[in-house]
Order: structure tokens, then C-alpha cells, then sequence
């Protein structure tokens, strides 16, 4: 069975948590409210007690209940800091662990074929290794992640402060603070470049959304024809069924001990999942790593590796091919289930099957047709790197890709679905003319100011300019409308602290577009803490915060293009969208309007789960370029009250030309 022990709590528990004592004998049992009985079997998994561990069981009560397009990916490191584990979990499908070796220290620079992964796809018991088996595989790897990975994403984030608070005047200065950003720019992208590689290894489709309708069922085809393909090349070569796989060479995990399986179907199931996995990632894997993700799924003894491997990836190309040359779902013809026999009319070069795998790479963008997007990730992340920027990486970057606290947090969020809860946003949706924003609260964001007001206004949004707002008067802005926009210094928790946002009875989506909003504080043993922790307690169902200090120009921008694209009628004038539109498959396109995309673009993340909106505005404002030079007015404007709408005259472009200063 699948065994979780669940360390994480979410959802309205304050006052439950209270009955809940540290000692290991049993206490009382956390308050359940008889209106809502999910949630009550949703709080006895906080009672003391056993673990689950019972495979059904935890499928029933945790996963098969969630919404069936929503793929919650859980990552963690081990104790030793050895392996990274990955659990990819699907309604209705068996859970998918992946053990992935953590390289030693600058063992990145080292080739892949020396390194290897070792994988298990689970809905069973787990193996037990001997001690010596474990001791051989068994490496110290903190080496890696402090030295390597966490202390070169410190040291990043350190120069960008710095070169962040730079004050320039003349132009050499004001080109070496471009050099000098760029450079960061680079270093942050070449970082999680090289997390993707290190800690991934050829598994990265276990992050990867699944495609929609029809696209998934002709995976669905591929993959069963694949599979064939597999069980015809390993009956058509002489090898020894109890012949065990051959250990690599390098750090390789030993496969797990076979296991019975209740019924044939289980396994090949199981066997299909991985498969699955596998097909997703084609297009984000080198052809050495796809080679190994099947090594270690099928063994280093099974015959024709290269050639099935080639088979994934013309499989794969192919259906680029269709994707690209069909304008609606509805053209692709999905009857045909000749097209995977492998006998192809005509031949694919590398190069026309690199180009194809490289179209589908880019799908999820602005211009992409809403049916090739792929479907929301839900990561929930180890503390101890959960700073890093998982969703900035190349096979998630297109990709809708949250962050919820706990698997218990993502179910009671998603309790909210439920047709008998009480009226609540996730299910209703977000009304955006229920707005409320505060804009420079302090007074001294001045450029903020110049880009943003006229914006919020011409969608006729109330909020305040310049105004420091009290603390009920934050804890109300939240509790009495759909939509909150915060745009001053930090996460606004110097107005409203986060013990009172988590006792909210409602809470409106937040944009928290300040610097580090979205930081959570390590705890020792403890689970992190911060003010979005406290917004998902509240169960608000998103909050768009950034991880670490960014400059106002970028934000700025990311901020007026999410508006734009989310809840104003005509987007960004440079496509059509849907009247009613997810905020979640938005963030990575207003993302890509950052000048410095990974060192600002990647800080900004969402805490929650997919939310959409119910309309679109009418916008009274003159659509300003997001790319050309700022005007900035020579003095700040004087503080002003609520304002309930006003006539845009401005048409202030939201970049800088200049170094801009830090939220």
C-alpha cells in the first residue's frame, strides 16, 4: 500500500488544531462539522494515530475525489538528501513514485550516461531492501543541494538585492546595471535548467500536465500501441524470464522486488501509467534520457532499447504533426487506430522530429489554440526546497502549475466544488468588477502609481492610492469582494497579520505583488509559515505572490498583462479569449513579459488551485504598450480617497528604460 504519513494540516483548523496534543497518546478529536461530511472525513486524518496505509483507501479519501483534470504532484527529499521522490496522483489511476538520485556535488557538469535513476510505479506495499543494499546506494548528497543548487540560488538572489538598490545616473552606470542584470538573468535560468536535469533526470513527466480532449486519447492509443510494440520486440528475442535487470554503471537504485499483483489488470495498468509518464516527458527529454527512463522502467536487459526508444519519440512527432496541422479538436480524426502500427508512410529526419517535439514544447503560449494547453499541476513541495522556482522550469514553464501546503490542504480547497457547500468562489467563480486594490500605500512607488492606476480605474475597480489601510479595513477588503490587488511593499502583513487572515469566514483571490509576499519562513522541524500559508487556511482558492525581491518595472508589467488578459474584455489586443477564463493557464503568458523573465518573471507563483472568472470588463482606459519607454510624472500625486472609477487620460507605457527600484 501506498504509506503517506501526514505531517500537514490545512483549511479552517485553528481552532482544531487547539484539541490536538504533541504527546503520542490519542487526544480529542479535532471539531467536524456536521454540514459538510467530507470534511469530516477529511479531519480524522489529523486525529493521532496509525498512518494511512491502506492503498484504496488513500486513492478514495485523497485523490479519486478531486477534480478528474487537476494532477497533484507531490516532491520530496529524503532524510539523507540522497533521493528526490515524486508522487504523481490522478482521480481514478493508481499513484505513480518515482525515486530519482540526488547527484553529488558538480556531478551536474558530469554526463548523464553516469548517472542513472531508479524507478517504481506503486499502488502496493514498498520494497524492503536490506541494510547493505541500502548502505551501497546510500550517498550524502546535502553536499549538492547546500553547496551547489541552494547556495547558488542564495547567491543569485543576494547580487539581485544588490544591483536591485543600485542608484545610477549616467549612462555607463545605467548599462553596467542592464550588464549586470542580465547576467543574474542568465545565471537564474541556467539554475533551474540544471534542477530539471539534476533532480529530474529522465522523469520529467511526472510534472507534466496531460493534454485535453482529443489529443488525450490519441496518447491513450499511442501508448497502448507502444506497449505492444514492447511485448512484441521482448517475445520475438530468446531472453530469460527470471534473468534479473542488470545493475548500471554509477549510482543506480535497485528495482523493486516483484511484486503478486491482485489481478493482471493492476499490473498492466500500472505498466500503462509509466508508459504514460514517459510519453508525456518525449518532448522535454534528450534521446539519452529517454533511453534511460525506459532502461529503468523495462530493464537493461530488454532487447532494442534504441529502437523502441525511436519509436517514442516518431509516436510522439506524430502527433505534433497532427496538432499542428488541425485548427480545431474536431479535425483531428481520432478513428483511425491504424496510425500507430509503426509501419510509417514515410520516413521522419531528426531534424523534422526535433522541430515537431519543439512545437509542442511551446504549446501553452498566448497564441497557442486553447486545446493544446495542457491540464493544471498541483505541486506540493518538500520544505526544503520549496524557495526554488519548480515552476520555471523548461517542461513546466508553458505549463499551469500551482502550489498548494499539503495533499489534506489541495482536498479541502477542493470540498469547496462540492454543489452543496456554501456559495464560495472556487465553484461560483470570481466576479472581477467585485475588485478592491490598495496601490503604494507607503507613497514613495511612485512609477508603480504611473503605470497601474489608470489601469485598475478603466476597469472600474475601487481601491486606494497612497493610503496605509488599517487592519479591518484589509481583513474586510478580503472578506467582501472576489478580487483583492495589492501592489506596495511586501505582502502587506504589515497591515493584517496572517493569524488574522486565516480566521476569515471568506476570502477574495489576492495578487500580492510586492517583494518576497510569497516567501514562507523555515520552521525547524516544523512546516514553513507565511502569509500565503495563512490565505489557503482562510481557504481562498489563489494567491499570486512572489518568492523573492523583484524590481517594479517587470512586476509592473506581469501585473498589468495578467489583469489584462484575465478579466479585461479585450485581453491583451493580441488574441482572442474566452469570456470566462482560468487565472491559473494566464500566469505563464504574463510571465514572458518580464525583460529579465527568470529573475523576476520565475519569482512570481500561485498558491492554490484553478479558479476562473465569471465575465469580462468593458476597459474605459487607453490600452498602454507594455514595451515601450516610461514617462514618469516629475512628482508623486497627492494621496487621494476611495475612488470608485474614473476616466483614463493617460496612456503611460508600463516598462523602464531605467533601473527601476524594488517593491
Amino acid at each position: 500500500s501506498v504509506q503517506f504519513k501526514l505531517h500537514k494540516t490545512g483549511g479552517d483548523l485553528v481552532d482544531a488544531m487547539a484539541s490536538l496534543q504533541i504527546s503520542g497518546r490519542k487526544g480529542k478529536r479535532p471539531a467536524k462539522p456536521t454540514h459538510d461530511t467530507e470534511l469530516a472525513h477529511l479531519y480524522e486524518l489529523l486525529e493521532p494515530g496509525p498512518t494511512v496505509t491502506d492503498g484504496l483507501d488513500f486513492r478514495k479519501k485523497m485523490v479519486d475525489k478531486l477534480p478528474e483534470e487537476w494532477t497533484v504532484c507531490t516532491i520530496g527529499i529524503t532524510p539523507k538528501h540522497d533521493y528526490v521522490l515524486i508522487s504523481r496522483l490522478q482521480p481514478g489511476r493508481f499513484p505513480v513514485i518515482v525515486r530519482i538520485p540526488v547527484p553529488q556535488s558538480h556531478s551536474s557538469l558530469v554526463p548523464e550516461t553516469r548517472r542513472s535513476t531508479g524507478v517504481t510505479a506503486k499502488a502496493s506495499s514498498d520494497s524492503e531492501e536490506t541494510e547493505s543494499d541500502e548502505d551501497e546506494d546510500s550517498i550524502d548528497a546535502t553536499s549538492y543541494l547546500t553547496d551547489d543548487l541552494l547556495t547558488e540560488f542564495a547567491r543569485i538572489l543576494h547580487d539581485s538585492k544588490m544591483t536591485g538598490a543600485v542608484k545610477v545616473t549616467t549612462t555607463e552606470e545605467k548599462k553596467q546595471w542592464w550588464d549586470d542584470r542580465s547576467r543574474l538573468d542568465d545565471a537564474m535560468r541556467s539554475l533551474v535548467e540544471k534542477m530539471e536535469d539534476s533532480l529530474l533526470g529522465p522523469w520529467k513527466g511526472m510534472l507534466v500536465g496531460p493534454l485535453s480532449h482529443p489529443v488525450a486519447e490519441k496518447i491513450a492509443r499511442s501508448v497502448n500501441a507502444l506497449s505492444a510494440r514492447i511485448q512484441s520486440l521482448s517475445s520475438s528475442h530468446a531472453t530469460s524470464e527470471d534473468q534479473p535487470p542488470k545493475r548500471g554503471r554509477g549510482r543506480t537504485a535497485k528495482p523493486a522486488p516483484a511484486k503478486s499483483e491482485s489481478t493482471s489488470q493492476w499490473g498492466h495498468e500500472r505498466h500503462l501509467q509509466l508508459l504514460e509518464v514517459i510519453f508525456l516527458s518525449v518532448p522535454f527529454l534528450s534521446s539519452e534520457q529517454l533511453r534511460r527512463a525506459l532502461e529503468e522502467t523495462l530493464g537493461t536487459t530488454f532487447p532494442a532499447l534504441s529502437e523502441i526508444s525511436h519509436d517514442f519519440r516518431v509516436t510522439f512527432a506524430r502527433l505534433a504533426a497532427e496538432m499542428r496541422d488541425h485548427d480545431s479538436p474536431s479535425d483531428m480524426d481520432d478513428s483511425d487506430e491504424e496510425d500507430n502500427n509503426f509501419k510509417l508512410q514515410a520516413p521522419l529526419s531528426e531534424d523534422d522530429i526535433s522541430d515537431l517535439l519543439g512545437y509542442v514544447r511551446g504549446r501553452g503560449s498566448e497564441e497557442s489554440p486553447s486545446w493544446h494547453k495542457r491540464g493544471p499541476v498541483v505541486l506540493v513541495i518538500d520544505k526544503q526546497v520549496q524557495r526554488l522556482p519548480w515552476e520555471a522550469m523548461p517542461c513546466l514553464e508553458n505549463n499551469p502549475g500551482s502550489r498548494v501546503a499539503s495533499l489534506l490542504m489541495v482536498n479541502i480547497l477542493a470540498l469547496q466544488l462540492s454543489p452543496d457547500s456554501a456559495p464560495n468562489l472556487l465553484r461560483d467563480g470570481v466576479d472581477p468588477s467585485e475588485t478592491f486594490y490598495v496601490l503604494n500605500p507607503d507613497g514613495d512607488l511612485v512609477k508603480t502609481q504611473a503605470r497601474l492606476e489608470d489601469e485598475f480605474n478603466g476597469l472600474g475597480w475601487k481601491g486606494e492610492v497612497q493610503i496605509q489601510p488599517s487592519q479591518d479595513q484589509y481583513t474586510a477588503y478580503l472578506a467582501s469582494h472576489d478580487l483583492f490587488v495589492y501592489c506596495g511593499h511586501g505582502s502587506g502583513e504589515q497591515y493584517c497579520r496572517g493569524e488574522l487572515i486565516q480566521r476569515l469566514p471568506r476570502c477574495a483571490v489576492t495578487f500580492l505583488m510586492g517583494c518576497s509576499s510569497g516567501v514562507l519562513r523555515d520552521e525547524g522541524d516544523f512546516d514553513p509559515a507565511g502569509v500565503a500559508v495563512s490565505y489557503q487556511v482562510a481557504r481562498c482558492p489563489a494567491v499570486i505572490a512572489n518568492l523573492w525581491d523583484v524590481t517594479d518595472g517587470d512586476m509592473d508589467r506581469l501585473t498589468a498583462k495578467l489583469v489584462r488578459l484575465w478579466v479585461d474584455e479585450d485581453g491583451d489586443g493580441s488574441s482572442h479569449l474566452p469570456r470566462t477564463r482560468g487565472l491559473l493557464e494566464l500566469l505563464p503568458q504574463a510571465r514572458q513579459v518580464c525583460q529579465f523573465r527568470y529573475l523576476v518573471g520565475a519569482a512570481t507563483v500561485y498558491y492554490g488551485v484553478p479558479v476562473r472568472s465569471t465575465r469580462v470588463l468593458t476597459s474605459k482606459a487607453i490600452k498602454s504598450p507594455l514595451t515601450l519607454p516610461l514617462q514618469t510624472p516629475a512628482k508623486a500625486s497627492k494621496p487621494r480617497p476611495v475612488i470608485t472609477s474614473s476616466k483614463s487620460t493617460s496612456s503611460t507605457p508600463i516598462t523602464s528604460s531605467t533601473p527601476a527600484a524594488s517593491h
